[in-house]
């Protein structure tokens, strides 16, 4: 190995000395680019037969990577570790349910001014599968396009509008 390095530092400095001999014309750069593909291939030369000395007999040789504390630490972190993922996938379908929620009440509510907006997604296995989206308000009067909030809570979340039912109900009659 030590060998390999001091002939590819020789080969470096050989081709810096070499560069500065080259004369100033159109062969100059040609020139340079062999030196350099010279000493990149002897790099490369060089990181193979690294490559080869390195052995890993030697880590199978150790028997303290197989013995049985080392195992049950791996089963342990591995646990640990699917435990968290789980959390994690947990923490960002809440986000992203919420999220959703935001931008379906702040829509069917641009649609219909006055009513105050509550929004209930139900997801089965990560699929949205209904949504539900409640008017509450003091005027039965007006009336509500449930048409047009099924069309745009189904075009916000790309769902069907029949995935989407729509319920108006008189503040005082809960």
């Amino acid at each position: 190995m030590k060998e390999t390095l001091r002939s590819l530092l020789a080969l470096i400095i050989l081709a810096g000395f070499l560069e500065l001999l080259l004369p100033e014309d159109e062969m100059r750069k040609y020139s340079r680019m062999v030196l350099g593909l010279l000493v990149l291939f002897s790099l490369l030369q060089l990181i193979v037969s690294a490559g080869k000395e390195f052995s890993l007999e030697i880590l199978n040789a150790d028997p303290s990577l197989y013995d049985q504390n080392s195992v049950a630490s791996l089963d342990r972190l591995l646990a640990t570790g699917q435990r968290v993922q789980e959390a994690g996938a947990e923490k960002a379908e809440s986000a992203r349910q919420e999220r959703l929620t935001k931008q379906v009440n702040t829509v069917v509510q641009q649609i219909c001014a006055g009513y105050e907006v509550r929004t209930e997604l139900a997801i089965s296995d990560g699929v949205l599968t209904m949504v539900r989206v409640y008017l509450e308000g003091t005027d039965t009067e007006r009336p509500i396009e449930v048409v047009k909030i099924k069309k745009a809570v189904g075009e916000l979340l790309m769902i069907s509008p029949d995935l989407v039912e729509v319920e108006k109900t008189v503040e005082g009659s809960r």
